[in-house]
């Protein structure tokens, strides 16, 4: 579909709509295609409002957007839409797009809609007060009238108003913690007063009064029930519980945050408020009278009963509210069943503890009624607590209220909270005109609402019968809808890998914006929620306004299915290729691609292990994730950078799953694939280690080894109690960039690296390959290229015990010699520590054996003739020394044994190790190569010997074909 510039004319609604005719500097011109993404069609200011965001704002949010190709820059926005510049700056077009988030709710009217503007400017040119503090704020008491009128209830609701939702709850939270508070601490004096009476009126009885058991004497007795009443008193005011939904969502300012169920937006901020939040399934209501139950502080009465005391308990709850969503926005567009609101309501009068309504996304007009929760069960209540917020601003003002019912409301605290902002007459009176248009010409707009939502609902109903593989559930009220799809597991594995986490409502909200100009949004918080390994539900929300048409919706629809038919055609291409520069147009061979082995499930295993790895180049990300991109001619730089981009907010995905048998016992073994391609894991790791790295690339770093700690979680958390996953092994890069997984938490789950069982696979590969050859390996010049790595330290050392000479290469450069002049020194010491092993297990010096240079070392250096006698070098008489006593070796023993060859062969160089260079393989008889570059040419044919052993545990490999 055509993206398409719009001049804009006034609707009879007070609105603004395309006219469907482009303009350029005014001037009509003729529709065509135009990619938006390209950015030779941008304007140099929107590209420098971009640079601005991510500069000095949100520097991963800006990334974030970027990845998925919504980082765009609105100029305008009228009615149903908002309006994108394109073009040169010399000739400016609009893009228009119909807009289905405004705010997830807030938009109920529209944007900028034209009454509502003009009330504003109104008020502006009658120069409204805004800033009169202390004093009758008169619009914020209409408003309050007003919707204490829409309320309908017997009880008066006092009115706090403020600026956001968040402020909002958090107002209700210390309202019913003050309110609590007071009654607990009034109870707590007149205990303490009580007790105080108790001893004085029985302190002159002394012996003639039976005291419990454990107490001596009355003092003592009236000093230890009065720290235990006042250690319940401070329980209560340093942990006050809120019950609240799982799925909730209720802000993110300190103690609203601690009612949120997204636990990735908690935990950095946990300490900062002192709630305590117990949350609960919403179809199981009956958890709210455990929990009130369960978090009680319990006061202790001294009673006097024939002579004896005995303490009586007075028990109050810590639970200072339970707070509930009619329908879970955040939590997935999920209304909360009728059954749970009819218990919820039954009990409220016994339950003693005030409920907390949200309505700041449900209510003011958005499902149909002004108040969400008058449509359930609760309605027969009047709650303790209304919140509204979003929509009661009419979109174009900032206003929350917090709605306190006069049963519960203390005077006190209208003098206590206050805030600057709050109750200003700008605002409060632009949502008394947004409130008088919801609710005039008997209510016609919210009918509009509902009208709608069900036409629209119908028509999801009818997509989702359609394409029942790929959408899960349709659901929400008036025009607040949700679509949420399947986990998409036959459909490749992009489409799997993009189900199961949740992302793919995202790319599709992306692809509808881009081909279609239709704007709806998936929670950004689906690719940042923790809890790695879990599944995610993929969910786009759908909340336009009030007057949006249903030809418009047909058009939503219509962009819909469009993007539903490219999963079924598994084309991964055309939901993509916006983000990274390729041309409009589906696949012409759709296909699954590489697919994991299907291998039957063993319903008996004795152990579970896993297995990291990472995404070893773009190759392997088309061919295992994204096939239908190898029918295009696709620019691989651009499709590396947006991966890359991409890769940060993505979690770790299992591949692979298999069994390996050996004389009976069966282990199964996952492979989990951390997203990141190998060169940028290299970049991230070589730049984020540097001393001189500034914190960005620092965190970069921590960054990706998170990654890869989230990594061992998944396996760890495919193990269950009968088989856990006994240890994560680290593959690929995984290993290098977590230093030796030095930095993963092992107290998590076993970790090893591998290195040396590689090392050990290798040597082991090059001794069968001699064999086979007919070459002995002692006779051999053997290079390991990559020596100074993890992989090739270790080679190194094994292969000393057994090459005729041995070449280090490494990457060149003084730093790079300094370490493979101390890995020479390594191999030296090996060679003496397996002597010595052999000679403390028993072995007689004239029994050991090696070959190649450290045959020579042995018997030329450390023990000639073989008797035992000290060598001829006297410098290693203490190393021969610690080797015939098994005590531990010098410190420098490898240094030691270096100069004595040296000295002994009369030459500045050691002839049996060499610090070499790349070019110098072509000497060598066998060529080991293990390193961390990228390169899958390093290693080319004209650069080794006819003939040579060549042995490579790069991943990606060096060789050439």
């Amino acid at each position: 579909m055509n993206s398409t510039a719009f001049k804009l004319n006034h609707c009879a609604n007070g609105h603004t709509r395309p006219t469907g005719k482009a303009i350029s500097n005014g001037k009509p011109r003729s529709n065509g295609k135009a990619n938006s993404n390209d950015p030779s069609k941008r304007s140099r200011v929107e590209a420098n409002q971009k640079s601005l965001y991510r500069d000095f704002c949100k520097p991963k949010l800006a990334d974030l957007l970027e990845s998925l190709g919504v980082d765009i820059a609105f100029e305008k926005a009228s009615g149903n839409y908002v309006f994108t510049r394109e073009g040169s700056e010399d000739r400016r077009t609009y893009r228009a797009i119909l807009d289905l988030v405004g705010g997830f709710g807030a938009c109920l009217f529209g944007h900028n809609n034209s009454e509502l503007k003009s009330h504003l400017v109104q008020l502006l040119d009658q120069n409204c007060p805004t800033f009169v503090q202390g004093a009758v704020r008169a619009e914020a008491g209409k408003l309050a009238k007003a919707m204490n009128d829409q309320l309908n209830t017997k009880g008066r609701y006092y009115c706090n108003f403020a600026n956001s939702g968040a402020e909002a709850v958090e107002a209700t939270l210390k309202h019913a913690y003050k309110v609590r508070f007071d009654e607990i601490l009034k109870n707590y004096e007149d205990i303490t007063r009580r007790l105080n009476e108790f001893y004085h009126k029985f302190d002159q009885l002394g012996s003639e009064l039976e005291l419990p058991d454990q107490f001596e004497d009355l003092s003592k007795f009236r000093d230890s029930i009065d720290e235990h009443n006042l250690g319940q008193f401070e329980d209560f005011q340093n942990n006050p519980v809120v019950c609240a939904f799982k799925g909730s969502f209720h802000g993110k300012t300190s103690s609203a945050l601690k009612m949120t169920f997204n636990k990735t937006y908690r935990e950095s901020f946990e300490g900062l408020s002192a709630i305590k939040t117990v949350f609960f399934e919403p179809i199981r209501p009956e958890r709210v009278q455990e929990i009130v139950h369960a978090n009680q502080v319990s006061f202790l009465v001294p009673e006097v009963e024939d002579n004896k005391v005995v303490l009586r308990s007075t028990e109050m709850t810590k639970v200072i509210g339970v707070i509930m969503e009619v329908i879970l926005g955040e939590g997935g567009v999920k209304p909360v069943p009728e059954e749970s609101f009819r218990y919820l309501a039954d009990i409220h009068k016994d339950l003693g503890v005030p409920y907390i309504i949200d309505e700041i996304q449900t209510g003011f007009g958005r499902t149909g009624t002004f108040a969400a929760y008058s449509e359930t069960p609760l309605s027969i209540i009047e709650p303790e607590y209304l919140i509204f917020g979003k929509a009661l601003g009419g979109g174009l003002v900032k206003i929350s209220a917090a709605l306190i019912h006069e049963s519960v409301y203390d005077p006190d605290f209208g003098l206590l909270h206050t805030s600057t902002y709050g109750e200003d007459e700008l605002s409060c009176s632009v949502a008394s005109k947004a409130l008088d248009m919801l609710t005039r010409d008997d209510i016609s707009l919210m009918r509009d609402v509902v009208q709608k939502g069900a036409y629209f609902m119908r028509s999801l109903k009818a997509l989702q019968n359609r394409y029942p593989s790929v959408i899960k559930e349709v659901r929400g009220r008036g025009l607040m809808l949700g679509l949420e799809f399947t986990d998409l597991n036959e459909f490749g594995n992009f489409f799997r890998y993009a189900g199961q986490k949740g992302f793919i409502s995202l790319l599709l909200s992306s692809y509808m914006l881009h081909h279609h100009n239709v704007r709806v949004m998936a929670p950004l918080s689906t690719l940042y929620k923790g809890n790695p390994g879990k599944k995610r539900e993929s969910i786009i929300r759908l909340q336009p306004a009030a007057s949006i048409t249903n030809e418009e919706i047909d058009k939503v629809i219509e962009a819909l299915e469009e993007a539903i038919k490219l999963i079924t055609r598994q084309d991964q291409y055309s939901i993509l290729a916006h983000l990274f520069g390729g041309k409009p147009g589906t696949s012409s061979r759709p296909t699954n691609g590489f697919e994991r082995e299907k291998e039957p499930p063993k319903t008996e295993f004795d152990a579970r292990v896993g297995f990291l790895v990472n995404l070893t180049r773009l190759d392997d990300l088309i061919e295992y994730y994204l096939p239908s991109l190898k029918s295009h001619d696709v620019d691989t730089r651009r499709v590396t950078n947006w991966w890359n981009k991409l890769s940060r907010f993505l979690e770790p995905d299992v591949v692979h799953t298999t069994y390996v048998e050996s004389e009976g016992f069966v282990v199964e073994a996952n492979i989990i694939a951390v997203p990141y391609l190998a060169d940028q894991m290299i970049r991230t790791y070589a730049v984020g280690r540097k001393p001189t790295s500034d914190r960005v690339n620092r965190l970069r770093l921590k960054e990706l080894t998170d990654k890869i700690k989230d990594a061992a979680i998944v396996a760890r958390d495919l193990g269950d109690e009968r088989i856990p996953t006994s240890i994560v092994g680290l593959g690929s890069f995984t290993s290098i960039v977590t230093e030796n997984a030095l930095v993963m938490n092992d107290y998590e789950i076993p970790v090893t690296t591998g290195n040396t069982y590689t090392a050990g696979l290798m040597l082991e590969g090059i001794i069968v390959a001699s064999e086979k050859s007919g070459s002995a390996l002692s006779q051999s010049v053997a290079a390991v290229v990559g020596a100074g790595g993890n992989i090739g330290r270790t080679l190194s050392a094994l292969l000393s015990l057994h090459a005729g000479c041995l070449y280090l290469v490494g990457r060149g450069g003084s730093n790079s010699d300094e370490r493979l002049h101390k890995i020479k020194e390594e191999c030296l010491t090996s060679i003496v520590s397996e002597i010595a092993r052999q000679l403390a297990s028993g072995t007689a010096p004239e029994s050991i054996e090696f070959s190649g240079f450290a045959d020579k070392i042995y018997r030329d250096l450390l023990f000639p003739g073989i008797s035992g006698q000290k060598g001829p070098d006297s410098t290693l008489d203490q190393v021969i020394e610690a080797i015939l006593t098994g005590c531990s070796l010098p410190t420098e023993t490898g240094d030691l044994l270096d100069k004595a060859i040296r000295k002994f062969h009369k030459t500045t160089d050691n002839p049996y190790i060499v610090v070499a260079e790349m070019a110098d393989i072509k000497d060598c008889d066998v060529v080991t190569v293990a390193t961390n570059s990228t390169n899958k040419h390093l290693i080319g044919p004209n650069q080794v010997k006819k003939g040579a052993i060549v042995s490579c545990a790069s991943v990606p490999s060096n060789l050439s074909k």
